[in-house]
């Protein structure tokens, strides 16, 4: 019977490992003919198939990029700012998809002028946004356990000389490993939030979350906000210049 469950177990994880090679490999040959559509200006199609691709579960920051910069070249500003935002938040930075991104903007029927953040913020978020999370956690350990190994000196160094160093790197090795962490979470929740959106369609900003309450503005697709709150279908977001309203969930998407 123990046999019998092994051999079952074994046929299964080799089940698994074959489809997703499988899969590997046709999403390999796909992204070959998205781009060579690409190259042959045959920009609908190649649209199509990274679409396509991305429906089927594989996603990069190389087809979102692809992907907005087609759409930007259809005159589509919705899709093609959202595709170069998703590009952006996998890799901050990805400096073609922020040239791009500008270009895009442009597009936008509805000129909405950003207010820049507090310096400080810019400059942490730009920091934090060097390395992914994942890599931040992994020099977190590192400068965890060089503290712990100069703590141990530090306790049973042989000559005071060891021991003052070894106190200066202990407090050197857990301020690295604060800020490692701080860097950290803060890529993460940038990298795991849903709270950046684009407008799809053309669509009022509302006061309240009513589409009988008295409308701010018109926006267009493109316009990026940010979403702070939800009431039914309607969502409360804050553009780029600050200003705040409600819209249809139906009308955005996230990023």
């Amino acid at each position: 019977m123990l046999v019998y469950q092994m051999r079952l177990i074994n046929t299964v994880i080799i089940i698994i490992l074959f489809s997703c090679l499988s899969f590997a490999q046709d999403a390999s040959e796909q992204l070959k003919d998205a781009e060579r559509l690409l190259k042959e200006e045959k920009v609908e199609d190649a649209v199509s198939l990274y679409e396509n691709i991305l429906s089927e579960g594989y996603a990069s920051e190389h087809v979102f990029y692809n992907l907005g910069t087609a759409y930007t070249s259809l005159g589509k500003p919705g899709k093609a700012v959202l595709y170069l935002k998703k590009a952006l938040k996998s890799n901050p930075l990805h400096s073609e998809a922020k040239h791009n991104l500008q270009i895009a903007r442009n597009t936008v029927d509805l000129e909405i002028i950003a207010i820049p953040e507090f310096f400080l913020l810019r400059y942490w978020r730009s920091f934090a946004g060097i390395m992914s999370s994942s890599v931040w956690a992994l020099l977190g350990m590192l400068c965890l356990i060089a503290a712990a190994i100069a703590c141990y000196y530090w306790l049973f160094g042989q000559s005071i000389e060891r021991k003052k160093k070894a106190f200066y790197g202990l407090i050197s090795g857990v301020l690295l490993f604060l800020l490692t962490l701080a860097a950290g979470w803060s890529k993460y929740k940038e990298e795991t939030t849903t709270k950046y959106a684009v407008i799809m369609e053309s669509s009022a900003l509302f006061e309240g979350p009513d589409d009988r309450s008295e409308a701010l503005i018109q926006l267009s697709p493109g316009v990026e906000c940010v979403i702070l709150d939800q009431i039914s279908t309607y969502l409360k977001v804050k553009l780029r210049d600050q200003e705040i309203g409600w819209v249809s969930a139906e009308k955005l998407e996230r990023v």
